[in-house]
């Protein structure tokens, strides 16, 4: 688990986030949207599901960036890094609810997992992601998956359930 620091790799993460939520091309209709509350975001369970996302997808990590405050003029003006993490295959629900709470620097507030308006989780094969909004229903969540994994998923999260998407760009 890392913070993304470099230019180039943020503004790759960043594109790849804003191609996926605003119906890039795999967000097409072989995908299924399934529909979570937002606080589970901050879940060792939660964490489970994207290891298990990233042992379907092979990927060996994925990036979770805050899209929404904006991440240069807000998170990267105030705490001169940007609001973005790579959680990979090898780490542990505990790093993973760490970062997410991590106090950025002097704001225990603008923690990545706490103050967002917008998070995506990106997997870099692109096969699914996740976008996350706070919500005062149990919406705030979504994930979108390929057809074919949603038994699996939903058996091992029952938490998640399938509803019309609604992308916020």
């Amino acid at each position: 688990m890392r913070w993304i620091q470099d230019d180039r790799e943020f503004a790759a993460v960043l594109n790849r986030a804003h191609q996926l939520t605003t119906g890039g091309p795999k967000a097409e209709a072989q995908m299924s949207v399934l529909v979570f509350d937002d606080v589970v975001l901050l879940t060792p369970s939660f964490f489970s599901l994207l290891v298990l996302l990233m042992k379907c997808s092979s990927d060996k990590a994925v990036s979770y960036v805050v899209i929404q405050p904006d991440p240069i003029s807000y998170f990267h003006r105030f705490f001169g890094k940007y609001s973005a993490l790579e959680i990979s295959d090898g780490d542990s629900a505990e790093e993973y609810l760490m970062i997410l709470n991590e106090d950025p620097g002097d704001s225990p507030a603008d923690a990545v997992g706490i103050n967002f308006g917008v998070a995506v989780i990106v997997p870099d094969s692109g096969l699914w992601f996740a976008q996350v909004s706070h919500s005062a229903d149990d919406d705030g969540g979504q994930l979108w998956v390929p057809l074919a994994w949603v038994a699996e998923i939903i058996s091992a999260h029952p938490y998640l359930h399938a509803k019309e998407p609604q992308l916020v760009s």
